[in-house]
C-alpha cells in the first residue's frame, strides 16, 4: 500500500519533484557561475580539486602553487588553507572533478541551445544537433542517432534518445548524474559500473575481467548508497562542528559588540573624570585667585593706612616748616620770643615722631605642588579579576601569637592570566577574625602578585 501525505492539495512526492526540479533551474540559471575558475576568471580547464575541496584549472593552480610555495606548501587562493605540493609537481595527477566536468557538459549543452556545436561520441564529429542517448550515455550527431535507431529493436531497445534543445530540467538532472567513463588505458569508451573494495578505485566491466580479476568488486550504485551513510554521518559532524563555530562567531561577535560599547563607556569615563579633574581644577583656581586677591586688598589698605599716616606727618612738617620760616621772616621779635618754646616743642615732638615701619612685605609667589608628570587621570583595567580563580598561598603555615605571618595572594584574570592592578589602594585585604591579627601590611610585588603581612595575637 502506497500513503503520500497530502498539504494544500500537493502530494510530498510530487513537492518533492517540485523542489528538485526548483534547484536544478536556479542550478542551471547561474551555471556559468558555478564552472568558472576563481584563478583565471574563465570556465574550468581540466578542473582539479584540492584538499580542502575546492576547484581550480589544472594549469592555472599549478602555476599559483609554484610561484607562492613555501617550504612545499601553497596556499589555497580561496580558503588559504595550507596544501602539500603534489609528489614530483604532478597536478594533473590530482584528483578530477567529476562534478565540474559535468557541468562542463550542462554549459555546453545549454550553449548547443543558442547555436554553439557540441562533438558526437561515436564519430567525433561536431553539429548544433546533437542527441542523447541517456541509455548509452553518450551525444550522438543526427548520422549516429539514425544508426542507433536501426538497432533499437535489437541492441538498444528502450533506450531514450532526446535532442539536446528539448531538454528538460530533469534530463539536465539525470545527465549531471551519469556515471563517468573508465581511466584506463585503452577502456576510456567504457562506464563505470562497479567498485573495486580492495583497491578503493571504480572499474569497468574489462577491469574486472583483466586488471582486477579475483578482486572483491561490487556494483557501484552499491557502494555508492553504502557509503552515502558514512558520508551523511561525516556530513553530521561537518554542520556539528559549524554550530560550534557559529557559537564561537556569536561569542565573538557579542565580544566585539561588548568590546565596542565598553571602550565607549571608558572614552567617557574618561571626559568625565577629565571635566570633574578640570573642574577641581577651576575650583582650587578660583581659591588661590581669591586668595591672592584678599591678600592683595589686604595689604594695599595696609600700606595706603601707611601712606595716609606718613602724608600727615610729612603735611604737620610742613606747617612747622612754614611756620618756622614765616616767624622768621615776617614776624617781629615779640612774636618770635613768644612762640619760641611752643616752636620748639612742636618741631622737637615732630622730629623724634617714629617713621611708621613698613606694613607689608610686597613679596608674593605661588609655589606650584602638582607635577604635571606624574598627574594621572586613573588607569584602564582590561581584563576582570577572577576572585574563585584567585589563589592564597600560606594558608597551610601554623600561625603563633606574636609572629610575624606572611600569606601572598595570586590575583587571576578571567582569561588565567596575573591580574596586575597597578594600584595597591584598589587591593583590600581582609583576615577574619579581625581583632585576632595586628599590624596588616599589604605590599604589591614586582610580580603582580600582592602580599600580606600581619601579626597574629
Amino acid at each position: 500500500m502506497l500513503i503520500q501525505v497530502q498539504f494544500l492539495g500537493i502530494s510530498n512526492k510530487i513537492g518533492l519533484c517540485f523542489t528538485q526540479q526548483f534547484v536544478m533551474e536556479s542550478l542551471l540559471k547561474d551555471l556559468k557561475k558555478h564552472v568558472t575558475c576563481s584563478i583565471c576568471l574563465d570556465t574550468y580547464t581540466k578542473p582539479k580539486t584540492i584538499a580542502c575541496l575546492h576547484t581550480f584549472c589544472c594549469k592555472c593552480l599549478e602555476r599559483h602553487a609554484l610561484t607562492s610555495k613555501k617550504q612545499g606548501f601553497y596556499r589555497c587562493p580561496e580558503c588559504q588553507a595550507q596544501i602539500g605540493i603534489p609528489e614530483g609537481k604532478r597536478f594533473d595527477n590530482l584528483p578530477s572533478s567529476f562534478l565540474h566536468n559535468s557541468l562542463l557538459s550542462l554549459l555546453a549543452i545549454r550553449r548547443s541551445g543558442e547555436g554553439d556545436e557540441i562533438s558526437c561520441s561515436t564519430c567525433q564529429k561536431k553539429s548544433a544537433e546533437i542527441n542523447h542517448c541517456f541509455d548509452c550515455e553518450k551525444f550522438m550527431c543526427p548520422e549516429c542517432v539514425k544508426a542507433h535507431e536501426v538497432f533499437r529493436e535489437t541492441l538498444f531497445q528502450g533506450h531514450k534518445v532526446t535532442p539536446v534543445r528539448q531538454f528538460q530540467a530533469t534530463d539536465y538532472e539525470a545527465l549531471l548524474k551519469r556515471q563517468s567513463f573508465c581511466t584506463v588505458n585503452y577502456h576510456e569508451k567504457e562506464v563505470t559500473k562497479f567498485f573495486c573494495v580492495g583497491c578503493q578505485s571504480c572499474v569497468c566491466q574489462i577491469c574486472i575481467a583483466t586488471d582486477h580479476k579475483s578482486h572483491d568488486v561490487v556494483p557501484l550504485e552499491k557502494a555508492a548508497d553504502d557509503e552515502k551513510a558514512n558520508i551523511i554521518a561525516r556530513a553530521r559532524l561537518v554542520k556539528e562542528m559549524k554550530e560550534v563555530c557559529r557559537g564561537v562567531i556569536r561569542e565573538l561577535e557579542n565580544t566585539e559588540n561588548e568590546l565596542e560599547t565598553n571602550i565607549t563607556t571608558a572614552k567617557r569615563q574618561v571626559s568625565q573624570a577629565t571635566e570633574q579633574m578640570m573642574g577641581k581644577l577651576r575650583q582650587l583656581e578660583r581659591e588661590a585667585i581669591t586668595a591672592l586677591e584678599n591678600t592683595r586688598v589686604s595689604r594695599i589698605e595696609k600700606l595706603h593706612s601707611g601712606k595716609a599716616s606718613v602724608f600727615s606727618l610729612e603735611k604737620q612738617l610742613d606747617q612747622a616748616f612754614e611756620f618756622s620760616n614765616n616767624l622768621v621772616e615776617r614776624s617781629s621779635s615779640s612774636d618770635i620770643m613768644l612762640n619760641k618754646k611752643n616752636l620748639e616743642e612742636r618741631i622737637k615732638d615732630l622730629i623724634e615722631t617714629t617713621m611708621p615701619a613698613l606694613p607689608v612685605s610686597s613679596c608674593v609667589e605661588f609655589v606650584s605642588t602638582c607635577e604635571p608628570e606624574s598627574l594621572s587621570l586613573g588607569f584602564t583595567k582590561f581584563s576582570k579579576t577572577d576572585v574563585q580563580g584567585s589563589t592564597v598561598e600560606g594558608l597551610d603555615q601554623n600561625f603563633q601569637a606574636g609572629v610575624e605571618a606572611e600569606l601572598l595572594i595570586c590575583l587571576k584574570s578571567s582569561e588565567g592570566e596575573i591580574s596586575n592592578t597597578q594600584h595597591t589602594d584598589r587591593v583590600e585585604i581582609h583576615i577574619d577574625p579581625a581583632d585576632q591579627v595586628s599590624s596588616l601590611v599589604t605590599s604589591e610585588k614586582e610580580d603582580g602578585n600582592f602580599q600580606a603581612k600581619f601579626v597574629a595575637k
